[in-house]
């Protein structure tokens, strides 16, 4: 809840960072400026999205430090996001009696196009996903998944590791 408005991050629409229709307070004005810098000082205000816009609706922080990642609700949800999506396409794969270069490439193909449609929808940019294992973990089914993406409007680049087995 930012600004007494409520978002859940689904996968098709987010209240966050969507102009809101509001109604200025008479005598208490924001320049663009102000209301940015408010942003940037860690106080959760909306946003303004250029002359002439509606403000935006800006994600709420975390308790984390500012030396994670993850001090922003926003990205910690992206990241739950893309993890979920992940899990969710290798499920199929867990436990396969041998993952041999086929279901590999099968499974790489998945993940692509699975991070596509993240990519296509603005949650994520730059998606990367490498698979690693050893011949005796793929004979038991078990692969890790390293992923490297950026989340919306922003240049961090964050990790993320799903380790699939059964």
């Amino acid at each position: 809840s930012v600004a007494g408005y409520c978002s859940v991050l689904d996968q098709k629409v987010a209240l966050t960072n969507q102009s809101l229709k509001v109604k200025q307070i008479p005598g208490l004005v924001y320049t663009p400026g102000q209301m940015d810098s408010l942003s940037f000082a860690n106080i959760n205000v909306l946003k303004n999205k250029g002359a002439n816009k509606s403000p935006a609706l800006v994600h709420d922080f975390t308790v984390a430090t500012s030396a994670s990642d993850f001090t922003e609700v926003l990205r910690v949800r992206i990241k739950g996001l893309v993890v979920g999506t992940m899990l969710a396409i290798g499920d199929p794969f867990i436990g396969a009696s041998s993952l041999d270069g086929l279901q590999l490439n099968s499974l790489k193909t998945a993940l692509d196009n699975g991070l596509v449609e993240l990519n296509k929808r603005g949650y994520i940019s730059n998606p990367q996903v490498t698979i690693s294992t050893t011949q005796a973990e793929a004979n038991i089914g078990h692969v890790d998944l390293f992923l490297t993406f950026k989340c919306a409007d922003e240049t961090v680049q964050i990790n993320a590791y799903v380790g699939l087995s059964q």
